[in-house]
């Protein structure tokens, strides 16, 4: 069976989040309605946004439990995303910083769900 993975995240304003994941992917929603909206990643990985409104069941789990990270080839990468990012209005919760794993900044999106830039360590 052949797979390919997708991270969905429940937001409360689809619109306003559809068009801050165009900006910070670089990239237009490859599908959309008034309540959805899927960005297509390379590698063939997707991100998707759903209204919290139309989910069933009703009881979703908190923002913030899981983070969303984006691997990128080089620490000039990862120094652009945080400004670009920060430029956008982001929340920034960690400063661009060398870690074991890796050079690596976290922000939250406007619902709060944490996404990681990071230049793994070689």
């Amino acid at each position: 069976m052949k797979t390919q993975t997708m991270v969905l995240f429940y937001v409360n304003d689809c619109a306003k989040s559809q068009a801050l994941y165009q900006a910070l992917l670089a990239r237009p929603a490859a599908q959309h309605s008034t309540d959805f909206a899927m960005f297509a990643l390379d590698g063939g990985s997707f991100v998707a946004l759903k209204s919290r409104q139309s989910v069933l069941p009703e009881t979703l789990p908190a923002a913030g439990a899981a983070e969303l990270v984006l691997l990128v080839g080089d620490i000039s990468d990862v120094n652009r995303s945080f400004e670009h990012w920060r430029e956008l209005g982001l929340r920034i919760t960690q400063q661009p910083q060398a870690m074991p794993f890796g050079y690596t900044f976290v922000a939250e999106d406007f619902d709060g769900h944490l996404l990681r830039v990071c230049c793994p360590a070689k």
